[in-house]
């Protein structure tokens, strides 16, 4: 091992000054960017939002049976009538569609869902 450091040694020694000089600026300068990158990433992390509330109160949804006429929505073969819809973003920066647009969202997964 000591010889391995006396052959960089010799080597070093052997070199320019303004080389060595030049390596050792270039070396403290990519480890300063490497720590203040750190620092950056760390501070655009620490980003706090505000969690919604998501509850449904299922007591407050409307409890008659489907409609008599119209389109039907069935489970098993039984006509339901579809008190919610739950609609999330698809991923962290999706965003959800206006509320204007949900309809033909709903008609777009089933038609006539909407009505």
């Amino acid at each position: 091992m000591d010889r391995i450091l006396d052959q960089i040694n010799n080597a070093l020694g052997q070199l320019p000054g303004e080389v060595v000089t030049f390596a050792i600026v270039a070396f403290v300068a990519v480890v300063a960017l490497l720590v203040l990158r750190r620092l950056l990433r760390r501070s655009g992390r620490q980003k706090t939002e505000a969690t919604p509330t998501l509850a449904i109160d299922v007591a407050t949804l409307d409890q008659q049976g489907p409609p008599a006429a119209g389109a039907t929505l069935e489970c098993y073969n039984v006509p339901v009538r579809l008190a919610a819809v739950i609609v999330a973003p698809t991923g962290r920066v999706s965003q959800l569609p206006a509320v204007n647009q949900l309809g033909a969202l709903l008609d777009h997964i089933v038609p006539g869902m909407a009505a």
